[in-house]
């Protein structure tokens, strides 16, 4: 909607977009892959593009904030904590890869806030990105998931069990940066500023995410 919105207004650009994991589109960035504008879901994905001088000075800006909760099939028994998910008896839990996947790291600063990390890792099944542990958690391969807020909002076969305390994990934030490399300067920036108005701002609140 963003891409649409925003093309139809300027009819002379056109946007591709490339979707994944945060830590996968951030080596294809390092890579040289060519990119002109990169939002990531960790701020940590981003200060490692900066400090190898590849985002554009003055460009980087936090758009918007997210909210992590537990999922399970709609309809399914399933566990409605997060502690919960961790105990014995309870099935296999859907979690982002932590090395790569920000949604994955998240939920494991929940789990070792609450002190079950170490039983979480004996259930766990790891996914490529937050999208893959939805996909998991639809078809009923697994009891259990951690997702966005976002993400359970457009899921029609998923049920929000629980949501994590604020005071579990690092703030959710995504910031957006326009890549050092682009050739695409001046529409790229502008982008980004669109993004950041009251427009691009409005769209995203409409799909689940928090915007100041």
């Amino acid at each position: 909607e963003v891409v649409k919105t925003y093309e139809a207004v300027n009819p002379n650009v056109k946007i591709v977009t490339t979707f994944g994991s945060s830590g996968a589109l951030g080596k294809q960035i390092e890579q040289g892959a060519p990119v002109d504008l990169f939002i990531s879901a960790s701020k940590g994905h981003m200060d490692s593009l900066e400090k190898a001088g590849l985002v554009l000075e003055g460009t980087r800006r936090d758009l918007f904030m997210n909210k992590l909760v537990l999922i399970a099939p709609l309809g399914a028994k399933a566990p409605t904590s997060f502690e919960a998910a961790a105990t014995n008896g309870v099935g296999k839990i859907a979690l982002g890869e932590p090395t790569s996947v920000p949604v994955g790291q998240y939920s494991f600063q929940v789990f070792t806030k609450l002190g079950v990390a170490d039983a979480v890792k004996t259930k766990a099944v790891y996914a490529k990105d937050v999208k893959q542990v939805l996909t998991y958690v639809e078809r009923g391969e697994v009891e259990s998931g951690i997702v966005y807020y976002t993400d359970a909002l457009v899921s029609k076969k998923v049920q929000v069990m629980a949501n994590a305390a604020e005071d579990t994990h690092s703030p959710i934030v995504y910031p957006g940066a326009v890549i050092s490399s682009t050739k695409q300067k001046e529409a790229a920036q502008a982008l980004m500023t669109w993004l950041a108005s009251d427009a691009g701002k409005a769209i995203f609140k409409k799909y689940g995410f928090v915007v100041k």
